[in-house]
């Protein structure tokens, strides 16, 4: 008896089974890249995710789309890197809520916790939408979503008086929309930098990696008229790690030579432009050197993505051998080594170079001159050092619990030994060490550090060591700043660590179930809309009280006050529209229940103060002393 054979392989796919696979991916690509560009973009023009209204709809809106996620995936495979990520993040927001028990200011500790819970939210949505197929998408996403930032904040200076009010004098000439913060502003334009010379250099299609490759002297220009050094410092530690992680360092390095002349030419450029870089500048010099400044770019770019498309196409041609890897790694060592040799020579050794390095970070701002370019020269801290020791002092008084949540603003006056005015500790770890103590520091550092460790797990993928390096740049200028206190900052860096997880996850996590994590991200939902309706009666009230109606303002706090029983908020509030109202002692009763609810908040006994008399004004005047030492 004969066997008939199938003609066919037993294993093979219907074609119209593999295309509508092949589409399916496609759409879940472009959702999980649209998820990615949205939040950074959205988050960002809302003054860079800074106010609480910010936090509660994105929030909302990540949470509702993480619930979807959950349950349209039938395979949950949800690695143990992408678990630890969201389970340490979700711990870290839970301690940062539990601190208002013994904070200082339960109004600032639950503030901030809202804002952690955001996080929460933006990065389970991200690693529930991001299957491994698509965590380069995601990460695509991102870079859209950062590159809009930066190219947008560029806009503004090339294009002066059209996207906002000109003037050369604000915050010293530096670019701060649409994030509002000059350093903020330099570190997404670092961030997109590195994000897009991975895709120029590692980017699946050719067109990606023109298009990718077009962007970097754009944004090189961008993080040049932020004058913030440490965007520089920020890209310097993100090529370091790419160079350790990326075995394919060669083809790094010939993508990164390529693009990089590129880049300096639109720096160069960009300082030799008085009427863009001098404080003073009329509006008539700052068009016309903008309009002249744009043309250069724009040719920069067309000739940065013409050149890295031969290069990609030369790649394809071109296979390098053993012994010229070999070459090019020594070729490396030598060069470092004659820096080195040449930098000791001319400035100085290692140890007199880290002297010069601390004086001048201990020293004060030096002089102010027109041209803002000389910022970029300068060590100086601006200070940093004193408010990272104020930190490390309010640590060392409390090494378990932390001061709480969001409290460093009550903290730093009574650690300061210099007139610094500052409600922020300008780095997220010794924030985190006077606020949330040792195990605060810890819960962060697991949920920080994930997405380090899964590259290094998964360095061979081929986007997974450039990702790694604009993920370090974040960490590096969150240590240095207050990056976290920014939403779209901190979702961008954030997302890019999720897409990390999600690559280096190899191993699920089995006893996860859709079901139950879909009814959690709907229950911090519910959560997130019950903040948001409660920022947005204080958000109408502020705008009443801007706009002279204070009967409108009074309408709103009540709601306020309702769903914000624990805030100070709508009382102090409630007191500047009874001042509107000429009503002083009505106004001074608000501020003493304000005060009930935070009673370490020195602005509340100084205003309460401003408005009173006799032995009310001497006891308020007493307190303010003993909350603020050094005014």
């Amino acid at each position: 008896m004969s066997t008939i054979l199938p003609t066919t392989p037993t294993h093979a796919v219907p074609a119209h089974l593999a295309a509508s696979g092949r589409f399916e991916q496609v759409v879940q690509q472009g959702v999980v890249w649209l998820y990615g560009a949205v939040v950074v973009v959205l988050v960002g023009f809302s003054s860079g995710g800074f106010l609480p209204p910010s936090w509660g709809w994105a929030g909302f809106a990540c949470f509702a789309v993480a619930a979807a996620a959950w349950l349209l995936r039938g395979d949950l495979q949800l690695g143990r890197p992408a678990f630890a990520f969201i389970a340490a993040l979700v711990a870290f927001a839970a301690w940062a809520a539990t601190s208002a028990l013994w904070s200082t200011s339960v109004t600032s500790s639950l503030r901030d916790a809202q804002r952690d819970i955001a996080y929460v939210a933006i990065v389970t949505a991200g690693v529930a939408l991001a299957t491994r197929a698509a965590a380069t998408a995601l990460a695509g996403g991102v870079t859209t979503g950062v590159s809009v930032l930066s190219l947008y904040a560029l806009a503004t200076r090339v294009a002066p008086g059209r996207f906002s009010e000109y003037t050369s004098a604000a915050y010293g000439y530096r670019l701060t929309q649409p994030l509002g913060y000059w350093n903020a502003v330099g570190l997404v334009a670092a961030f997109a930098l590195l994000l897009c010379l991975g895709f120029a250099a590692r980017g699946r299609s050719l067109a990606f990696r023109a298009l990718a490759a077009a962007a970097l002297p754009a944004l090189a220009a961008t993080a040049f008229f932020t004058f913030s050094r440490g965007a520089w410092a920020a890209i310097a530690v993100g090529l370091a790690v790419a160079l350790v992680l990326d075995p394919r360092r060669l083809g790094l390095c010939i993508n990164a030579l390529v693009a990089a002349p590129f880049a300096a030419i639109a720096v160069l450029e960009a300082s030799r432009r008085p009427g863009l870089t001098h404080v003073g500048a009329t509006l008539a010099e700052a068009r016309s050197d903008g309009h002249a400044f744009a043309v250069v770019v724009l040719g920069l770019c067309a000739a940065s993505a013409t050149v890295t498309v031969g290069v990609s196409l030369l790649e394809r041609r071109v296979v390098v051998g053993a012994v010229t890897r070999r070459l090019f790694a020594t070729g490396l060592a030598v060069s470092a080594l004659v820096a080195v040799g040449v930098g000791w020579q001319q400035v100085g050794s290692p140890w007199h170079i880290s002297a010069r390095i601390w004086n001048g970070l201990n020293a004060p701002p030096q002089k102010f001159t027109p041209d803002v370019t000389q910022r970029l020269f300068q060590l100086t801290s601006s200070g940093r050092l004193q408010i990272w020791k104020g930190a490390l002092e309010g640590f060392s008084d409390r090494p378990l619990l932390g001061y709480g949540a969001g409290t460093f603003w009550e903290v730093w006056p009574t650690k300061r030994h210099q007139s610094l005015p500052t409600t922020q500790a300008h780095s997220v770890v010794f924030g985190t060490l006077a606020e949330l103590g040792l195990p605060g520091m810890a819960l962060f550092a697991v949920a920080l550090l994930a997405p380090l460790g899964a590259a290094v797990r998964a360095r061979r993928r081929p986007l997974v060591p450039l990702l790694a390096a604009a993920y370090a740049a974040w960490l590096f200028h969150a240590a240095a700043d207050w990056d976290w206190q920014l939403l779209a900052v901190g979702a961008a860096g954030l997302l890019v660590g999720c897409a990390l997880v999600v690559e280096g996850g190899t191993t699920p996590v089995r006893w996860l179930r859709p079901i139950p994590l879909a009814c959690v991200s709907i229950v911090g939902a519910g959560l997130m809309f019950y903040a948001l309706l409660g920022d947005r009666a204080l958000a109408s009230a502020d705008g009443a009280i801007r706009a002279g109606k204070p009967a409108v303002a009074l309408t709103s706090l009540q709601r306020a006050s309702r769903l914000q029983p624990w805030s100070s908020e709508p009382y102090a509030a409630r007191a500047t529209v009874e001042i509107m109202r000429g009503r002083e002692a009505d106004a001074a009763g608000q501020l003493r229940l304000a005060i009930q609810k935070d009673e370490q908040s020195w602005t509340l006994w100084q205003r309460l103060a401003q408005i009173s008399t006799g032995r009310a004004r001497s006891h308020a005047l007493a307190e303010v002393h003993r909350l603020n030492p050094h005014p």
